[in-house]
């Protein structure tokens, strides 16, 4: 019953269709069949692999993937480190063992790094867009400035034509549109009917 109504959904049409109703239950396994496959691979896209990887491990979700960080072992009993630590190094080009060197030694390390005021990649993007924008609105001010003269004050979505001026509103112009706001008279309200 429950995948019927997700094809319903999926398709927008309800159960008395004539369309819907008249599908077989080859077809309908077949939708059902193809929705599983289409929650399956946004479910592997989600965790970063590819649909043709036939090879995962289904264990790793209840091993790691749905536990709470710290709340599982990274070698399970009967590996040795060591012996993964040189399949590591084997499969590893020279250029990235170069690159390895030069990045933390350790988990302390970068904690230090980050406690005497070091910065992550995602901090560090965050700065440098805000110093774009910064740098862009000052070039504008100074546009601006330029176009306007010295102490005079302007709006600038009008000088960058953002938009026109508006005439001044003054107090006749004010009351007649508080009182269009607050009429009683639904007649004259662009059709608006009350039901």
């Amino acid at each position: 019953m429950r995948n019927l109504w997700g094809l319903m959904t999926k398709f927008s049409v309800l159960p008395t269709n004539e369309d819907f109703r008249k599908l077989s239950d080859y077809q309908i396994d077949l939708m059902i069949y193809s929705m599983n496959e289409d929650a399956r691979e946004i479910e592997l896209a989600r965790k970063g692999l590819t649909v043709d990887s036939e090879y995962y491990d289904t264990s790793f979700e209840d091993e790691v993937w749905n536990r709470d960080a710290g709340d599982w072992e990274v070698l399970k009993p009967g590996h040795d480190p060591d012996k993964i630590a040189q399949q590591v190094a084997e499969l590893t080009k020279k250029e990235d063992l170069k690159n390895l060197a030069s990045k933390f030694d350790s988990l302390d390390e970068y904690n230090a790094y980050l406690a005497a005021g070091g910065k992550t990649e995602r901090e560090t993007e965050v700065e440098q867009h805000i110093n774009r924008q910064l740098a862009l609105a000052e070039e504008k001010a100074k546009r601006l400035t330029a176009l306007s003269g010295k102490g005079k004050l302007v709006d600038d979505a009008v000088e960058a034509g953002e938009r026109a001026t508006l005439p001044d509103l003054d107090k006749e112009a004010i009351d007649k549109s508080i009182a269009l706001f607050n009429q009683t008279n639904y007649d004259d309200d662009d059709d608006f009917t009350t039901i």
